[in-house]
């Protein structure tokens, strides 16, 4: 099976495709709201959106932790590379306490 992904992914880079990538940490707190530290990014940053009853968006750089107020866990969420990703994404909740999130993707 990891034979068959490798390939897969080798024959797009092959073509021409570009890979996407993105991973930051998220930090939850009831009362402070949540922490979003930028780890790595194909991008020029780490672009966060969080949708509900407050919508925002952020950019955060890589090595950088940006707070957002107002954000408890159970908020819908977005994570990607590249702000114009953020507008087709499916938002997945927050968890409460600390998580690193990591997602990669090929683009032609």
């Amino acid at each position: 099976m990891r034979v068959a992904v490798l390939g897969v992914m080798l024959a797009l880079a092959a073509c021409g495709g570009k890979r996407v990538a993105v991973e930051a940490k998220f930090d939850v707190d009831a009362v402070r709201g949540v922490a979003v530290t930028c780890i790595k990014s194909s991008g020029s940053a780490c672009e966060v959106a969080f949708s509900g009853t407050l919508p925002m968006r952020g950019s955060v750089k890589p090595g950088e932790t940006q707070r957002f107020d107002r954000v408890a866990a159970g908020t819908p969420m977005c994570l990607a590379a590249d702000s114009m990703a953020l507008n087709g994404c499916k938002p997945r909740p927050l968890q409460a306490g600390s998580a690193t999130i990591a997602m990669s993707s090929y683009t032609s």
